[in-house]
């Protein structure tokens, strides 16, 4: 029998201290030697039974009979209790009695052996085990401090667990339908040490992972996609195949898996049965886990067909767009007609998105008739939705809007810039009033930027009247016109101050490239200046040059005359000519200088002065005017010299320095006309 473990004070008492005490006792008393009758055992305490006279006293016990290592524990009862044995040890008792004062020798000693600890027992009814999980409970035993357990998925108990603890232990992340082997030992403690109980050995299973369970009900499937609802099991995960038929060969299938809501996109076929397999997944140590496969069938759905929202679409003369409420996963065919037979020599198809368009319809402010269906293509197949008819209009040939900010005119053409309208041209007619009448207008067709070149009234206002318009089987249709006035530029003034200026080209000291600046004013708006030129005064004039500046060089002249105009131009109008200013090149002279006294008067009767006065042959009259070289004056014949030849010119200087230091010089020279 298995005693209930006590706690009791134990006062140790030496052989010698028990005589001591003896000795002081009063004469007199009793000395009789107490008996031990009977002793009984468990684990750990022994009971002892005395001889009842006597009722006090102290028993002495060890593990040897020498008793070495004493313990001594005093009794007031016939009955003794001593605790703290080790378990499975024999032990060696002795008694001694008391009887007031005086104590009894020693008796004779008894032995006993303590019971071992007692092996564990597993209370299978209140243990238990899940998927990943085993619960162990043992039977509670008097005595037993707690318990150690070892386990393994085989007998060897290689890669074995271990727990300790009191009478409930746990193995957790355990593998599903697994049988392990499971060793267990009791164990009581004894003055800080364990000391074990034989081993138990048992077996015990975890559960096995459950099939899963679909809720059809919940499920549900579109054109493309599958999603199925499966019966939530705690602590599990899912894994769903999905095969266009019951092969569920790798090339047609394909796998998801996640929580206990499972869905499959970008289904290709629409209204087909697709077969399914289901298990349900636990992962312990890296390493998956399935239950046994569920298998079922699920089909998507038909394509639908499609709804136009006619809000949203709209249109233009010649162009269509209709917007279609979107569904994921399809396209959308739109047959457009001009009447209800939908003949294909009538009808014009387009194909895409949500959103579709057919341009270039030939007739404006007409009613189309319009069939939409959705498709799908598998393995090259196309599926197509029941169709959806209706009608649309185009609408009617816009007005033309005329940007008359960049527009604009000259003082003899004007361009209109009108705002752009895709699919349609322009139709200009303009008149010098507002009679329109044929006599007195013109008229032009093309794109957006109209222009009228030819006006005969600079800075007038014309009128216009514009409207676009389409041919459809080869009848022009025309828009409303819109109506407007538009000014034609005043003709700019005539440049002024036109004269030739040196700008003579020295190549070395006696060879010079020939050539002379024409130069006049500025008018004001000109945008340009056209520059002409002819070897006569009064006739013959050819444009020769066009610049924005305010001068033009001639180079590399030939010898004769030459005379030029000049005309302003704003625009591709142009004004009146200017004056006409003339050159004659008359070669490269023989230049000399020469000198005079204070006052001289020249053969013409002038003063002379220095950068004005030269003398020249006869062949050049008193009151010719020359350029020469590269200077800037102009020099007039005043005089006349009896070196001065008609290929020699002499120049006049204020000093004798001067006309020295001159000497004789080859230059070019230039008569105005």
């Amino acid at each position: 029998m298995i005693k209930k473990l006590v706690a009791l004070t134990i006062t140790v008492i030496s052989l010698a201290a028990c005589i001591t005490v003896a000795g002081v006792f009063a004469e007199g008393t009793s000395k009789t030697k107490s008996t031990v009758i009977s002793i009984s055992t468990t684990m750990t305490a022994a009971t002892l039974k005395l001889d009842d006279n006597f009722d006090s006293g102290y028993i002495s016990y060890s593990e040897d009979k020498n008793f070495t290592n004493e313990k001594v524990q005093d009794f007031t009862s016939s009955t003794v209790e001593i605790t703290g044995l080790k378990p499975e040890t024999t032990y060696y008792f002795k008694a001694m009695s008391r009887a007031g004062k005086a104590v009894s020798s020693r008796g004779e000693y008894i032995s006993a052996k303590t019971e071992p600890v007692a092996a564990p027992k597993v209370d299978y009814t209140a243990s238990s085990s899940s998927r990943d999980s085993l619960s162990i409970k043992f039977k509670k035993e008097s005595d037993i401090k707690g318990y150690k357990l070892w386990l393994s998925d085989n007998k060897s108990f290689t890669n074995q667990k271990v727990t300790q603890g009191a009478s409930s232990l746990k193995f957790n992340s355990l593998k599903p339908d697994t049988t392990y082997n499971l060793k267990a030992v009791s164990y009581v403690t004894v003055d800080g040490d364990n000391y074990f109980s034989a081993p138990t050995t048992f077996i015990y299973s975890t559960k096995a992972l459950p099939k899963p369970t679909a809720n059809i009900k919940a499920s549900a499937s579109t054109t493309s996609a599958i999603r199925i609802e499966f019966n939530k099991i705690e602590g599990v995960k899912y894994r769903m195949r999905i095969c266009s038929d019951s092969s569920f060969a790798d090339n047609k299938s394909r796998i998801v898996e996640g929580g206990s809501s499972l869905r499959f996109d970008n289904l290709a076929r629409p209204n087909h049965k697709y077969y399914i397999r289901a298990a349900t997944i636990m992962t312990v140590n890296g390493k998956k886990y399935y239950s046994p496969n569920t298998v079922f069938t699920y089909n998507t759905k038909n394509l639908s067909k499609p709804t136009a929202n006619l809000k949203t679409s709209a249109s233009t003369f010649n162009a269509i767009r209709i917007e279609l409420n979107k569904t994921p996963g399809v396209k959308y065919r739109m047959r457009v007609c001009s009447d209800s037979s939908f003949a294909n020599n009538k009808s014009r198809i387009v194909e895409g998105g949500s959103s579709l368009r057919i341009d270039n319809l030939a007739s404006p402010n007409h009613k189309y008739y319009i069939r939409v269906v959705t498709f799908k293509t598998v393995d090259g197949k196309r599926y197509y939705s029941p169709s959806i008819e209706f009608t649309y209009n185009t609408k009617n040939l816009p007005k033309p809007t005329a940007n008359l900010k960049a527009s604009a005119s000259t003082a003899n053409a004007i361009r209109i810039e009108l705002n752009k309208i895709s699919g349609v041209k322009y139709r200009m007619r303009v008149c010098s009033d507002s009679s329109f009448a044929d006599s007195k207008s013109r008229i032009v067709e093309g794109g957006s930027s109209l222009r009228i070149d030819n006006l005969k009234q600079p800075n007038h206002k014309y009128y216009i009247r514009v409207a676009t318009f389409k041919i459809v089987n080869g009848k022009k249709i025309i828009s409303p016109c819109i109506e407007f006035t538009y000014n034609t530029k005043a003709c700019p003034d005539a440049p002024k101050n036109v004269k030739v200026t040196n700008g003579m080209q020295q190549i070395s000291w006696n060879t010079w490239n020939p050539q002379y600046t024409i130069s006049w004013s500025g008018v004001s708006g000109a945008t340009k200046y056209n520059v002409y030129e002819s070897s006569s005064r009064n006739s013959g004039f050819k444009k020769v040059a066009s610049v924005k500046g305010k001068s033009y060089t001639v180079t590399g002249c030939s010898i004769g005359d030459h005379y030029y105009l000049v005309k302003a131009v704003t625009g591709n109008a142009e004004s009146k000519a200017s004056a006409v200013c003339g050159i004659r090149y008359v070669g490269i002279f023989s230049t000399t200088g020469y000198c005079a006294n204070y006052g001289a008067r020249t053969a013409d009767g002038s003063y002379c002065a220095s950068n004005h006065t030269v003398a020249a042959g006869y062949a050049y009259a008193f009151g010719t005017y020359f350029k020469i070289g590269n200077h800037n004056c102009t020099y007039e014949v005043e005089d006349r010299g009896g070196a001065v030849s008609n290929s020699v010119i002499d120049i006049y200087f204020d000093s004798y320095g001067e006309a020295c230091n001159w000497g004789r010089r080859w230059l070019p020279v230039y008569q105005i006309l």
